[in-house]
């Protein structure tokens, strides 16, 4: 590999075959067992729901919304698990190493639903329900069902990071940028 020194080809080899045993496990321990059926629904599922509940008009707002939501939430997994602070034992998808129904489905839809009921009463309200419900309902269901394995974390750290989360995308879909082109 040119222009690569020692070390860098060495965990380059190390990432390359911990990539290939990820994939190789997840073929044989995750794939079209329960766990992973239920990745498929929740990944799909809540998207068909949320084509027939959204308010058309805002569309365009709310994957605004949804779209920086899986962005945030996509991140902040991603650094959760290289930082060994969690893991998820089965994969829906074999190259994510985070659990991606959560990331790309529930949180972002969850949010969009929310957001476009009274938009403009109980933001705190809704934003403490959101926060509740996913640190504290659902994140330990999770973990009952043996997808999410929190390791140097707490549920109150999730409650944070999901009530600032709800308060943003509040403050960005209030955002009055959305002009024709």
């Amino acid at each position: 590999m040119d222009g690569m020194n020692e070390s860098s080809t060495q965990l380059y080899t190390i990432i390359q075959d911990l990539c290939t045993k990820s994939i190789n496990d997840w073929l044989q321990h995750s794939l079209f067992t329960w766990r992973w059926w239920v990745g498929i629904i929740i990944t799909t599922v809540p998207w068909i729901l949320w084509i027939y509940v959204r308010d058309k008009k805002s569309t365009s707002r709310l994957l605004h919304v949804g779209f920086f939501s899986i962005i945030f939430a996509f991140i902040v997994d991603t650094v959760g698990v290289s930082f060994a602070l969690w893991f998820f034992e089965y994969k829906t998808f074999p190259v994510f190493h985070i659990f991606f129904p959560w990331d790309f489905t529930l949180i972002p839809v969850s949010i969009m639903i929310l957001l476009q009921i009274k938009p403009n009463r109980y933001i705190f309200l809704k934003a403490l329900f959101f926060a509740t419900f996913s640190a504290y309902i659902a994140e330990p269901i999770f973990h009952w069902m043996k997808l999410y394995h929190p390791i140097h974390w707490r549920y109150t750290y999730s409650f944070i990071l999901y009530f600032i989360l709800f308060l943003i995308c509040n403050f960005l879909i209030k955002r009055k940028s959305f002009e024709p082109l």
